[in-house]
């Protein structure tokens, strides 16, 4: 079930329904919630609930026996043992294909046999979550679940079970231990998330597409500006694509009277590229910062050290997006970019700031903006790509002059749009506008008029081929 799908749009209301107007005892609403998170997720297939529960018990269990003893072997025996489990199971179930074929096949000469595997759907966010529980857990940074189904429902909650936010043990355990009561606010703002989200993906992303598609279908057939104007709208697509449904996801949960993490604040903004990895898919690059770059860190000093853990985990995080080349190059290029901004702070800072200070602020945030989303958009073409001849043939004609055809004037007018959203929400992240406040402060009725407008423009907008998100394949 998409979030927009009929079939979703009937589920939602009644599990609000019968979750705040049947249930009322918390032990039996969160049962329901469960089981309607297992209903959401076999929807998509049945079979592959038996993943998602093995990974909940084994996780679950680890964690009670870890708790059980203080032996220091015991207990890293058995971190050891759910790491193994959860990485084994993502690698067989992602990345098996990947590498028999383009790792141990082109090493050996061997031609290995394609296995028919299924990717299962968010099986590289949830197994993400229970590692971290497990991991929180042995170092006594959170304290554990009571019930195995409080666990079953932080990892299953529909809302965010598929594509994320990531979510945290420290996050979501007080807001299960004290369910909150329903209030008009949380209607009212859990539907303003949804519909925004739901314009974000039908209305802008799904259109971005339209002019994105055609460049990296056949890049030759594109001079340079249609082939700036296809990856800047694939920029476009991907951040309200996924952002969009981030949002949805936050308004689904806060109808229940959850709080999911906001998961982007306006990247497109960002004067760094370290400020951009602060800014883009928050609950994975912090995920990676905690659990990845800070024990790669810890295995060497010195500066060079530091270098190489911020290059390998932006490696990792680049193949965690999907198994092929591409996503690592995505991944190594952005990784490239954090040690270049590093070095060029750090170690040769006292050359250059002193000339830049005398450029005045306004012009200097211009300018660091857009070479921002300028490297944003390089990297975005090793994402898009399907394989590296089409992305070098798309850097190839970006970077060297070719006449042909303008591109279409509907992509600056949606870069226009999508700017001004990340200006509007960026003036709110500062303290300048409350958008929640605002909307509160409306009167209902106005409230209603927009809500009815943002579902006439959903209506009238939205391209016939609405697309599934783009990160359901992660």
């Amino acid at each position: 079930m998409l979030f927009y799908s009929p079939e979703f749009l009937v589920f939602l209301p009644l599990v609000f329904i019968l979750y705040w107007w049947v249930f009322s005892e918390r032990a039996s609403k969160l049962t329901f919630l469960l089981a309607a998170s297992y209903v959401f997720y076999m929807s998509w297939s049945p079979k592959l609930i038996v993943l998602l529960l093995g990974s909940t018990l084994i996780d679950y269990f680890a964690v009670v026996w870890m708790q059980r003893t203080e032996d220091p072997w015991k207990r890293r025996a058995l971190l050891g043992a759910s790491i193994v489990f959860n990485i084994g199971m993502l690698s067989t179930f992602k990345y098996a294909n990947f590498f028999l074929h383009d790792v141990a096949g082109p090493l050996t000469g061997w031609v290995p046999p394609h296995l028919d595997i299924v990717l299962p759907l968010g099986i590289s966010f949830y197994t993400f979550e229970t590692l971290s529980y497990v991991v929180d857990c042995y170092y006594k940074k959170t304290k554990p679940f009571d019930t195995l189904r409080d666990y079953a429902v932080f990892i299953s909650f529909f809302p965010h079970l598929i594509a994320g936010p990531i979510i945290r043990p420290r996050q979501f355990l007080p807001q299960l231990k004290e369910l909150r009561t329903l209030t008009g606010a949380d209607i009212h703002v859990g539907a303003a998330w949804f519909l925004m989200g739901l314009v974000k993906k039908l209305v802008i992303a799904d259109r971005f597409s339209l002019y994105a598609d055609p460049v990296f279908a056949d890049p030759a057939a594109h001079g340079t500006l249609a082939a700036w104007a296809g990856v800047a709208a694939y920029a476009g697509q991907i951040y309200f694509d996924f952002s969009g449904y981030s949002d949805m996801a936050i308004g689904i949960a806060r109808l229940f009277c959850f709080d999911l993490p906001l998961n982007f604040r306006t990247p497109y903004l960002s004067r760094n590229v370290a400020e951009f990895w602060k800014r883009w898919h928050i609950s994975l690059s912090s995920w990676l910062r905690d659990y990845l770059y800070a024990p790669l860190r810890g295995l060497a000093e010195g500066e060079w050290a530091n270098y190489m853990a911020v290059f390998m985990t932006m490696f990792l995080g680049g193949l965690w997006h999907g198994a092929n080349w591409t996503f690592v190059a995505w991944g190594s290029f952005h990784g490239g970019l954090l040690m270049a901004h590093r070095f060029l702070n750090v170690e040769l800072g006292r050359f250059w700031k002193p000339a830049a200070a005398l450029v005045p602020l306004p012009v200097r945030d211009v300018l660091s903006r857009a070479l921002v989303f300028a490297l944003a958009c390089v990297g975005w073409v090793f994402f898009r790509a399907q394989d590296f001849g089409t992305a070098f043939e798309v850097l190839r004609r970006m970077f060297h002059y070719t006449a042909g055809a303008a591109p279409a004037l509907a992509v600056p007018a949606l870069l226009a749009v999508m700017f001004a959203y990340d200006v509007t929400a960026f003036r709110a992240e500062s303290g300048d506008w409350d958008l929640e406040g605002t909307l509160l402060g409306l009167p209902s009725w106005t409230r209603v008029v927009l809500y009815a407008a943002a579902l006439v423009v959903i209506l009238v907008y939205t391209p016939m081929d609405a697309r599934p998100f783009i990160y359901f394949q992660f």
